[in-house]
């Protein structure tokens, strides 16, 4: 399965609620499998400003985005989310949201998926996925 897929199928906006000396909210993807394509690094735009982010490796081998939202002011922001693995030289497509933000609190999610494009075959000359 290729790093773009994997991302438009897993990437979700979850809070997790960690100990004490961690903010809160924060963004998580659902994991990249140990035995699969996993992303080396991702790029989150909140609100145009792009920052790098690592993935946070779990017991199991198994990798997630866990980017904390605690910083961000209260009102309605807009975050793009990439993965990529330069080993491979993988890039997904990006994942946009727009969302409330008031204290720890999230609300009003809308998610935008990008269209992709498939592949043209013998008896059917391609669409785009809605």
């Amino acid at each position: 399965m290729k790093l773009p897929a994997v991302l438009a199928a897993v990437v979700l906006l979850s809070l997790a609620f960690s100990g004490s000396c961690l903010a809160e909210p924060f963004l998580i993807s659902d994991p990249y499998p140990a035995k699969g394509p996993q992303p080396t690094k991702f790029v989150v735009a909140v609100d145009g400003k792009s920052t790098t982010s690592a993935p946070h490796r779990n017991a199991d081998g198994s990798v997630v985005l866990k980017y904390d939202l605690g910083d961000l002011s209260d009102g309605t922001h807009t975050i793009v989310i990439k993965a990529l693995n330069d080993a491979q030289a993988l890039e997904s497509g990006e994942i946009a949201y727009t969302f409330n933000k008031a204290g720890s609190r999230i609300s009003g999610l809308k998610v935008k998926e990008e269209k992709q494009k498939m592949a043209p075959s013998r008896s059917l000359g391609g669409y785009v996925k809605p």
